[in-house]
Formats: structure tokens, C-alpha cells, sequence
């Protein structure tokens, strides 16, 4: 996965991991209650695919300063909306993607994240469970296919998210997960990945063969 990122799609080097470093670094030095959520925290779990998004999530009455530890330790707003907020760095090429919004899938993930190493250093990560929970929620479509990579990888137990989501009224969540599950079963789907990043990875297991 590492070997994956360093490199952008014009073929050179992202410095995504100063990145990551540089933000977890902000966070654990303040304290701050996170996880690492989104594709990055994914590709822990399942057959990564790049991404040039670091994805956090936080507390909403923490979202603010963070926002401003961050801007201090040298990362400009690109972007902010709705407890949202998207930096970047100007030697790295990649942002951080600061989530605050306030939601019973957000809360679980940060009650249940757990340690582990990234890019080098200790992070707090989301559990597969609280990703599967947020990628329901979102309505983009490569999130849905990230669904069905982490229902089939067998990391989450089919019962074990219906009940979850039956016991927090997450009904919305619950109908996708049920409409992923029928597609799953007819084969009405794929998690498909561009030509270029393809070849990429096929670069780098040959490299690491």
C-alpha cells in the first residue's frame, strides 16, 4: 500500500507519507480524538487502490481547532463546508480530508478505532465494522463498491452489521446494505479500477516480487 501511494499518476513521488505523518503528528501531540477513515484507512484492510486523500474523522467541538493546528503547522484550507474541512501541503501532493461532522456511524468509529501502524507511525484507525457502517452512508458509488470489498473480504460478519444497524435505527444504511447484498448474490456488480493504476500496481508487485 505504502509503495502504492509514493508514487502520483505522472510518476512522481508524492511525499503522501510527510503528509500523514505530519497530521497524525498534529493530532496525537494535542490529543485529539480521531480515526483514520475513507479509502486510507481501507487499504489497510482489503486490496488497496490509490488514493490521494488522507480521511479523518474527529469530534465536532474539536473540528475547529484541529482546523487551526493544522493551518499552523504549515497545511492551507483548500475547501470548507459543513464541518468539512480539506488541506493541503505544497511539497506533498495529496490532502487531508478533516471530517467533524456529527453522526451515531462517526461516534461509533471513534469509540471503537484502534492502533495501527501507518506510513512508519501508530495511528488510530477505524474498525472495519465502523467503515463498512460509514461507506453505507455515503452515496457516492466508489464507496459502495469499497461496501462490497469489505463485506466479501469476511473482515465483517453479515449478522454482525445488521444487528448494529438495526439496534441504532440506521434504517437507511440498512436498506443499502441489503441492496449490496442482493447484488453480491446475482453478480450485478464490479470493483473496478482505472487502466493506469492497474498497470501501476502491477509495477509495483513486480518490483516487490
Amino acid at each position: 500500500m505504502e509503495d502504492l501511494l509514493a508514487i502520483g499518476m505522472d510518476g512522481e513521488a508524492t511525499n503522501f507519507d510527510k503528509l500523514f505523518r505530519l497530521a497524525i503528528g498534529v493530532l496525537d501531540s494535542a490529543g485529539y480524538s480521531y480515526a483514520l477513515a475513507g479509502t486510507l484507512a481501507l487499504d489497510l484492510y482489503v486490496r488497496p487502490r490509490f488514493t490521494d486523500q488522507i480521511n479523518i474523522l474527529c469530534q465536532p467541538d474539536q473540528h475547529a481547532q484541529i482546523v487551526s493546528a493544522l493551518t499552523a503547522s504549515g497545511l492551507a484550507i483548500t475547501q470548507t463546508a459543513l464541518s468539512i474541512a480539506t488541506l493541503k501541503a505544497d511539497d506533498a501532493k495529496g490532502y487531508v480530508v478533516l471530517n467533524g461532522r456529527d453522526s451515531s456511524a462517526t461516534r461509533y468509529a471513534l469509540m471503537h478505532a484502534t492502533q495501527r501502524q501507518v506510513f512508519s507511525v501508530a495511528a488510530r484507525v477505524v474498525s472495519p465494522l465502523a467503515l463498512l457502517w460509514l461507506f453505507l452512508e455515503c452515496d457516492e458509488m466508489q464507496h459502495h463498491a469499497d461496501a462490497i470489498a469489505l463485506i466479501e473480504s469476511g473482515l465483517v460478519s453479515p449478522d454482525e452489521i445488521h444487528d448494529l444497524l438495526t439496534s441504532e435505527g440506521a434504517s437507511a444504511a440498512l436498506t443499502m446494505l441489503e441492496q449490496l447484498q442482493a447484488d453480491i448474490q446475482q453478480a450485478r456488480y464490479t470493483r473496478s479500477y482505472s487502466d493506469s493504476v492497474k498497470a501501476r500496481i502491477q509495477r509495483m508487485r513486480s518490483r516487490l516480487a
